[in-house]
């Protein structure tokens, strides 16, 4: 059966209403029964390595999809990572789940077809690690910069605390020596809703 049509046929390109959802956790509601969506969701951010593990946080990973919300509909945005190699929480809109970056370095990994994977850093001491053209926040040997994701900016590395990500879904950046790394970011959902 085809998917919904965005926007639907006849109608303005304009959604009825944008809803952008940064923390917690509750239940989306459409305007109407069977409304057709455009949603972007992401991942929360992973923190950096501390205390002599000195990986930065990876990315949450980010999902596009265009469904129908057939009715209420609960969801939890993932937290970012907080203290040393703290993982970044999963997004979640019904039963799609955005996964939240690894404090392994390793970002977050979105559905099958559905989004883009959340930015990885290195650990190697030579600097922000790439995954899928996402780049990361700034070395500082031998700790690594937090990942991005594409709607956040990773932290750079620092040589006693590691700063942390910026924007939606980004890593923090690790420490170089026995401090603490930098906090991740939150994640995102926004909800474009078109009407049934």
């Amino acid at each position: 059966m085809p998917g919904p049509s965005f926007p639907p046929q006849g109608q303005s390109a304009k959604p009825l209403r944008v809803v952008r959802l940064t923390s917690g956790s509750g239940i989306f509601s459409p305007v109407a029964a069977n409304s057709r969506c455009r949603i972007t969701m992401v991942g929360g951010g992973a923190s950096g390595g501390g205390a002599g593990n000195y990986t930065g946080g990876g990315g949450g990973a980010t999902v596009f999809m265009e469904i129908r919300v057939d009715g209420p509909t609960a969801y939890a945005i993932g937290a970012g990572g907080v203290g040393n190699n703290v993982p970044g929480g999963n997004t979640i809109f019904g039963a799609v789940v955005c996964m939240g970056g690894s404090f392994s370095g390793a970002g977050g990994v979105a559905p099958a077809g559905m989004g883009v994977n959340g930015g990885t850093s290195t650990t190697t001491g030579s600097g922000p690690g790439l995954s899928n053209g996402i780049g990361g926040g700034a070395a500082n040997a031998p700790a690594q910069g937090g990942s991005n994701s594409v709607y956040g900016k990773g932290g750079d590395a620092g040589q006693i605390t590691g700063s942390p990500g910026t924007g939606y879904g980004a890593g923090g950046g690790g420490s170089a020596t026995t401090g603490v790394g930098g906090g991740g970011t939150g994640g995102l959902i926004i909800i474009e809703e078109f009407g049934p």
